[in-house]
């Protein structure tokens, strides 16, 4: 691996948090570092990893986070650059200080989980079967 102190991340590291969140496993080649030493100039493996998670979100899956697409493609650096700012950019407003406190002393949360999207395939077997309850509900009075 090239001695670059300008790298903000390690290409090796990079590429174990890219197989490890997107779920392939491909082998660390040379020519893979070559595409990762531009993405690691830039960001570090928390970027990365934000960056990888808010395209799973956004539904991106398959062939936009092929390692072609995502980290070796001609403008996936300046995608991701782009895709970051919009995740810094929506990040919830910080709570007041006081309420946090209040919440934390209290045992509650100050920062409230957002519930994981549910695949819509789920939803529609889940309203399906609502249906299905209030009809025989609706049958029996």
């Amino acid at each position: 691996m090239p001695d670059n102190p300008n790298l903000k991340s390690n290409p090796i590291q990079a590429h174990q948090v890219y197989c490890r969140l997107t779920g392939y496993q491909i082998d660390f080649t040379m020519q893979r570092l070559y595409a990762w030493e531009p993405w690691c100039l830039k960001f570090d493996e928390k970027e990365t990893a934000l960056i990888i998670q808010h395209n799973q979100r956004k539904g991106r899956y398959g062939r936009s986070l092929l390692f072609h697409n995502f980290i070796g493609g001609p403008n996936s650096v300046a995608f991701a650059e782009e895709d970051l700012q919009e995740i810094r950019q929506r990040k919830p407003a910080r709570l007041d200080p006081g309420k946090e406190r209040v919440l934390r002393s209290t045992g509650r949360d100050p920062e409230p989980k957002q519930a994981e999207a549910k695949p819509v395939g789920d939803v529609m077997k889940e309203s399906a079967k609502l249906a299905a309850m209030l009809r025989q509900f609706r049958s029996e009075l």
